[in-house]
């Protein structure tokens, strides 16, 4: 990618480092990452809201 044409152009790129956290899957032994949110969603359900703020399972969050 051509970093000095997007600046030339007015656009200022901006990269996040993201580390995926595992959840528990079903029907899998080891944790598949990279995967739809709605595979968190119907392997974890509520506790989708914590795993995405970063928020280790089981911490009790009172703004929620």
């Amino acid at each position: 990618m051509d970093e000095k044409l997007f600046a030339e152009h007015g656009i200022a790129l901006h990269y996040q480092a993201y580390e995926q956290r595992p959840y528990p899957q079903r029907f899998v032994k080891e944790f598949v990452p990279n995967l739809s949110i709605l595979d968190m969603l119907f392997n974890v359900g509520t506790e989708s809201r914590n795993l995405i703020r970063g928020i280790s399972r089981g911490e009790l969050v009172e703004s929620l």
